[in-house]
């Protein structure tokens, strides 16, 4: 069965300065839209966003407007 979200399917470590650019805001931007979900995304490792971790925070905010593939950002 085919997924309907091509962006799940995609998804790769991505770290912050990677999502904002995705999400087309600063970094602090980015971080003030994250706090409230820091418990379910978790910690981070060496500054990167595991693609699990990138799939809640596409789920939390929103899949990103700027078409993302994993093989640009």
């Amino acid at each position: 069965m085919k997924q309907q979200n091509n962006v799940q399917q995609e998804v790769r470590p991505l770290n912050l300065k990677q999502l904002a650019a995705i999400y087309e805001v600063s970094t602090r931007t980015l971080k003030g839209w994250l706090e409230p979900f820091l418990s379910e995304i978790g910690e981070t490792s060496v500054r990167t966003f595991t693609p699990k971790q990138v799939r809640i925070i596409f789920d939390k905010l929103g899949e990103p407007k700027s078409g993302f593939h994993s093989g640009t950002a």
